[in-house]
């Protein structure tokens, strides 16, 4: 699914406020063109298209450009020159007009699981602001393409994380359900399984790992809470799985029956997370994950191997932190 990078500026310009981006553009144009001229020195170009290309591609894991473009080379069969260096950081243009320039083929201007097309947002965008520097009459500063990709790399580059929750929430917006196949009517192991409580074959699957074990068995040990809970098994037809920007198909460790839960058709989907900060922002991207049916996962941490935390996301600090302990009244609610 290709979400039309339209939809993405809706949500960046009219969902954060036109005044938050007109602040920007103000800020960025100034009162007159010595500002705008100096935003373009001390910003160059291709240092911030290269931070944005990598905080879109890897949303928040920042990769420089000069040693991407120099491994595609070498995967396409063209070696490192001596001025490569130079070249690349002196040509004002975008990723793909400097992977013509060494004679290489940029990769595919989508993200990893074909979710946005990159360059037709990043086409949609300097569109749009083109009409907002009209719209405040100070379109005669940016009076060439390069100005305006300029600009809108400039408001990108100081404005990421807002970039990146739109591509989140239309996202969402774009997710339609579809009925997964029915869960088996039993289970079989050549060996002897452990008894649960709760569990929905009243067993503890074998596959079940060094937290996701404890959890259940803490699922289990809850009192006139939790109904049921079934270990939601990854890239079967009958599991529950997110898409997510950026990011592989998420599915959630646990599907769980909740008493008088009224959200999420009385179902809870849960993750238990051991780094709630990862490189790659899976986690960070996980904790925001709600699900068109169930709602909002519950993502939660085990402290010392003793407490059981819950972990939320901050938008502020674009990064998740460990939140109060947790306990089951918590379930019905979240």
């Amino acid at each position: 699914m290709a979400i039309h990078a339209y939809t993405l500026l809706y949500i960046f310009i009219q969902k954060q406020g036109l005044n938050k981006f007109d602040f920007n553009i103000n800020r960025l144009a100034g009162e007159n063109h010595a500002r705008a001229r100096s935003v373009n020195s001390i910003n160059k170009p291709t240092v911030v298209i290269f931070d944005l290309y990598g905080t879109l591609v890897k949303f928040g894991v920042m990769h420089h450009p000069f040693r991407a473009l120099l491994k595609w080379a070498r995967e396409q069969g063209r070696s490192s020159r001596g001025d490569d260096a130079r070249q690349l950081m002196t040509v004002d243009a975008d990723l793909f007009q400097l992977a013509r320039h060494l004679g290489i083929n940029a990769p595919d201007s989508s993200d990893e699981n074909d979710m946005v097309d990159f360059r037709a947002l990043h086409e949609a965008l300097s569109k749009q602001l083109r009409k907002e520097l009209e719209n405040k009459g100070i379109d005669h500063l940016f009076d060439s393409n390069q100005k305006i990709r300029d600009g809108l790399h400039k408001i990108l580059a100081l404005r990421p994380v807002q970039l990146k929750r739109a591509i989140s929430e239309a996202t969402a917006i774009h997710t339609k359900t579809e009925e997964a196949k029915p869960i088996p009517v039993k289970v079989t192991s050549e060996e002897p399984l452990e008894p649960s409580r709760l569990n929905l074959y009243g067993i503890y699957p074998e596959d079940l790992n060094t937290w996701e074990r404890p959890y259940a068995e803490y699922l289990d040990s809850t009192i006139d809470t939790v109904l049921w809970w079934h270990r939601n098994q990854p890239t079967k037809p009958w599991a529950v799985c997110m898409p997510l920007p950026g990011q592989p198909k998420f599915f959630p460790d646990f599907i769980v029956g909740i008493k008088d839960r009224k959200l999420g058709k009385g179902i809870l989907l849960m993750e238990t997370k051991r780094d709630i900060n990862d490189q790659a922002g899976n986690a960070k991207i996980k904790a925001q994950a709600e699900h068109p049916d169930y709602g909002n996962v519950l993502m939660i941490y085990w402290e010392d191997k003793r407490v059981w935390r819950v972990v939320e996301y901050d938008p502020k600090a674009d990064k998740n932190f460990l939140d109060r302990a947790l306990r089951p009244e918590l379930f019905a609610s979240y």
